[in-house]
């Protein structure tokens, strides 16, 4: 019997609470052990690595929202052949994006000294980044298969998939701090967990959705491709609205004040993942009954669920950061230290950041699920200037 879209919202909600939440005191396990395994000089890397390629995901130019965007009305047709020939050019272009970042990542190699200051020198430097950057890179060929479980409302199967491999990813990094204080290893250990549950979900979509092999040498017609570079066009203008305001911090205080502040500063970034997490899991587990909502209900329907929405996101989001602010340094003294502080100007701007992302989440879903990327073009051109003025 098909499940309602309520039962798939609030499946896929606990779901992904109940994995995000478990996911988090595992990486807590994990980050405290490395703080006492290696100190500040490598706390920084994290942040500063992930932050590069962040910035190099821009070549993917938004084509995994357009195309999502596109399969929810197939989906509610039933229409095989289209959902196939969308995936097929998801995994086309995502092949082509992850073989681009892998030779950027690479060309970025001889510049590493630059955006690394104020720590001992690291014969290992080089090796690192080219972890971090494999493990960037190795998810590009296998992600894409997870966009049908969240057009057809069954995320809850990665969240399963998810949990299993972070709970055994944090168990043997925890002991390889432990037993070999060696950072190598630790990162290895990432980037099989990266690989795995990219297989995983992608061996049970192979299953679960057979006709994808069916229709494997599909193609999608060129009114719909189209209609998908238009709408990537403007979501490639929001990727780099997206980088410039919020994936350069960590490049620069790196590279002008220093990667053991980074390290610091990357501690609070963590609390604050924690919030976003949560409050992005939250609506991402409704994304794929919203994108089916639109497709089949009423504009005053959608309205409606878009109001319970946005009512739920807003008061996460305003005790998510007043929490923070209160109670960020208190539990950093508890956690790690007072030498590990930040002061509480710069944690009341944190807090201030955190709510003026978040507070948009809601209006982001609807937008993404009804297609509206074109008419978001101009603010997103407008929005990374007024920024870069105020800074």
């Amino acid at each position: 019997m098909k499940s309602s879209r309520v039962e798939n919202s609030i499946r896929n909600t606990i779901y992904a609470l109940s994995t995000q939440i478990f996911s988090m005191l595992m990486s807590f396990a994990v980050r405290t052990v490395f703080i006492y395994t290696f100190g500040k000089d490598y706390l920084g890397f994290n942040g500063l690595f992930n932050n590069i390629f962040s910035i190099l995901s821009l070549t993917e130019l938004g084509m995994g929202i357009a195309i999502v965007y596109s399969m929810y009305k197939p989906v509610a047709q039933e229409d095989h052949r289209k959902i196939a020939a969308l995936l097929n050019l998801y995994r086309t272009f995502y092949r082509i994006v992850g073989f681009t970042v892998a030779a950027l990542g690479l060309s970025l190699l001889p510049f590493l000294n630059y955006l690394v200051s104020g720590i001992r020198d690291i014969p290992e430097l080089e090796i690192i980044y080219l972890l971090y950057l494999s493990s960037s890179v190795i998810s590009y060929f296998f992600v894409y298969k997870k966009s049908i479980l969240i057009v057809y409302q069954q995320d809850y199967i990665s969240s399963r998939i998810n949990l299993i491999i972070n709970s055994l990813q944090g168990i043997i990094q925890i002991a390889i701090l432990i037993l070999w204080h060696n950072y190598i290893l630790y990162l290895i250990i990432l980037i099989l967990a990266v690989f795995f549950d990219n297989m995983l979900n992608s061996l049970y979509v192979d299953h679960k959705y057979q006709y994808l092999k069916e229709y494997r040498s599909e193609r999608v017609d060129k009114e719909t491709k189209q209609k998908i570079y238009t709408d990537v066009k403007a979501l490639f203008v929001s990727k780099i609205s997206s980088a410039i305001v919020t994936s350069t911090d960590n490049l620069l205080i790196s590279a002008f004040i220093s990667t053991i502040i980074l390290g610091l500063y990357s501690n609070y970034m963590m609390l604050i993942n924690v919030v976003n997490v949560i409050t992005s899991r939250i609506l991402d587990s409704l994304t794929g009954s919203v994108g089916n909502l639109i497709a089949v209900e009423s504009i005053k329907r959608v309205y409606l669920i878009f109001k319970r929405v946005w009512f739920i996101n807003y008061w996460l989001v305003v005790f998510s950061s007043i929490s923070f602010f209160i109670l960020a340094n208190p539990f950093i003294t508890l956690w790690v230290g007072k030498s590990y502080l930040l002061s509480s100007g710069i944690i009341f701007m944190i807090a201030l950041n955190l709510f003026m992302r978040l507070i948009r989440n809601t209006f982001i879903m609807f937008n993404n699920a009804f297609g509206h990327f074109v008419e978001l073009k101009k603010k997103n051109i407008i929005e990374p200037i007024e920024v870069q003025q105020k800074s």
